[in-house]
């Protein structure tokens, strides 16, 4: 008779070790998931958050007006700015990567 390596008996139950193997690593998947959605949120809260800053006035005033105000050495022109619509971009792009990576360690479980 052939001894049973695979944590099933012979009627392909799985045996309690392999069953809370699979409860840990959906555990984990669930996690993971979480961790993504957390991702996404806070990124697109970010731009949100830094849209209505620019184009809407917080505490009465916007914020080129105190740009403006407070003006050094080191103030930079407006047009410097622009490559925060490559960072915004960019950090969308890495969001959907690592839901990607999270659904890709899914599958692979």
């Amino acid at each position: 008779m052939e001894e049973n390596t695979d944590n099933t008996d012979n009627t392909g139950n799985t045996d309690g070790k392999g069953r809370q193997e699979q409860q840990v690593l959906q555990g984990h998947e669930v996690q993971e998931r979480k961790l993504a959605r957390w991702v996404w949120i806070a990124s697109v809260g970010a731009i949100v958050a830094n849209f209505i800053a620019e184009y809407f006035e917080i505490f009465g005033t916007e914020t080129r007006e105190i740009s403006a105000r407070n003006q050094t050495l080191i103030t930079p022109s407006g047009t410097a700015f622009s490559i925060w619509s490559l960072i915004y971009v960019g950090t969308l792009v890495f969001s959907y990567w690592q839901s990607q990576q999270a659904k890709q360690a899914h599958d692979l479980a």
